[in-house]
Formats: structure tokens, C-alpha cells, sequence
């Protein structure tokens, strides 16, 4: 796989690039507050252990910089036409952000996953040392 560029950062319930990109089918990227799902983006484009790839997606030191829902366009290695759109989405639970804050990023991504008809999967990333925790239930249940 391939990640070409990051398409757009969502913030509101704009969703008129969909037009520029029909039947394109979304894996959205859940997890907890600095638990890898920018690094898995960037690993996913071979940006680690020498493979060439950049890194597309930005990787913060503190927790809750990612505020926004992002779209990441790829594409099969091989074939160019087999394409798709990573969505890596703003984490939950232990961020540095206003709790008003958190709870506008999560109705944004609720919103997202009510009305998120191209959704194909969704991958929860958990940080290994801690195990799944409360909020990854309460989120895994509310899906």
C-alpha cells in the first residue's frame, strides 16, 4: 500500500471532497489518546526500518494534537485504481485538551460514524503496556 497525501482534516461536517473521490471505501483508525494511530498510518506507508516511505502523518509527543478527523488517500501498490482512505481520528481518554473539548471531538466522530456509509473497518489501536482499558470498552461498546 501506498499513502499518496493527506486529503483533508475534517473538522466540521464538510463532506464535499467525497465528490472527488466516489466509491472510495474508509478504514477509520479509533484509540485512545497517544496510542499509535498516526505512527500506524506512517507505518503503514513504510516510513520505518528503511522501506523508503514518508512519514504523512504528524506524530506528536503530547497526548490530543490530533483534533481533527483526517483523510489519508491510498492506494494499492501494484494497481493505483484499487484505492481507499485511512481516517485517523482524535483520541480519547487521556489528553491534555478542556473536557468540552474532548466531548466535541467525540460527537464529531459519532456524527461520523452514524452517517459513515463508506466505512469498510475499523481499527482500534490499544497501547500494549496498558492493555484495553475502561474507555476502550465504553468506545468498543458504543460502536
Amino acid at each position: 500500500m501506498t499513502i499518496r497525501n493527506h486529503i483533508l482534516g475534517l473538522k466540521n461536517n464538510d463532506y464535499e471532497f467525497y465528490d472527488t473521490y466516489p466509491d472510495c471505501r474508509e478504514i477509520l483508525i479509533l484509540g485512545g489518546a497517544n496510542s499509535g494511530k498516526s505512527t500506524l498510518i506512517n507505518g503503514l506507508n513504510g516510513a520505518y526500518g528503511g522501506l523508503g516511505g514518508e512519514k504523512i502523518a504528524f506524530e506528536a509527543k503530547d497526548k490530543g494534537k490530533t483534533f481533527q478527523l483526517n483523510f489519508y488517500l491510498a492506494s494499492h501498490y501494484h494497481n493505483r485504481k484499487k484505492q481507499g482512505m485511512l481516517v485517523d481520528s482524535p483520541g480519547y481518554g487521556r489528553t491534555k485538551a478542556p473536557v468540552k473539548l474532548k466531548e466535541k471531538w467525540w460527537r464529531m466522530v459519532t456524527k461520523y460514524l452514524c452517517y459513515g456509509v463508506r466505512i469498510n473497518m475499523i481499527l482500534l489501536c490499544v497501547q500494549a503496556h496498558r492493555g484495553i482499558t475502561n474507555q476502550d470498552l465504553k468506545v468498543l461498546n458504543e460502536i
